[in-house]
């Protein structure tokens, strides 16, 4: 897969845009100030989706209280995308440095990723992951919470064809909650 790695027409950003150049019409775009309501909009169909595994409730005015934190739009390490199909807006991607399990700084991590329903079930969550990887090359860490049982099997299989070589898949717990870790190296 070639990756093509676009300059801001408003100069440069902490984030590059990224195209799944063999695969035409999906690209990821970063998450700015004019596009930050589209990822918070997404993020509440990824709450509603998520309701159904973790308890959490719509609060009065209708929405989940589940928000995303600032730090995606401030720090260098971590960069949001947008997903776009043939200019349709289809999800996110949210990925940082550093693990979430050990105190480890280098290893990539995939901290969310989402797929609305009507594009779920035909590649393009696989084809996302692909592009990520290939554009953040060297070490990686993805979470799945072992309830999310459609998520696991997607990772499982995403994992194990995207990993250059051995995949280290290993239990985690947090606040009781169990997890499993993958653990893996991607190059470009």
């Amino acid at each position: 897969m070639t990756i093509a790695v676009r300059p801001s027409p408003i100069g440069p950003m902490k984030t590059p845009v990224l195209a799944c150049t063999t695969d035409a019409g999906v690209v990821l775009v970063p998450v700015d100030d004019g596009t930050r309501t589209a990822l918070e909009n997404l993020f509440q169909l990824y709450v509603h989706d998520f309701s159904s595994i973790v308890p959490i409730d719509v609060d009065d005015t209708g929405r989940f209280e589940a928000t995303i934190a600032d730090e995606w739009f401030a720090r260098e390490d971590h960069h949001a995308y947008l997903v776009r199909e043939d200019d349709t807006l289809r999800g996110f991607a949210l990925v940082r440095r550093g693990s979430r399990v050990t105190d480890d700084p280098k290893p990539m991590d995939v901290a969310e990723l989402f797929v609305v329903r009507a594009a779920r079930g035909r590649g393009l969550g696989a084809k996302v992951v692909q592009t990520l990887f290939d554009s953040f090359p060297g070490r990686w860490e993805v979470r799945v919470r072992d309830a999310n049982a459609a998520a696991l099997a997607f990772w499982s299989s995403v994992v194990s064809g995207e990993a250059d070589g051995e995949v280290e898949r290993a239990p985690h717990s947090d606040s009781g909650v169990p997890w499993t870790v993958f653990r893996f190296t991607t190059t470009a």
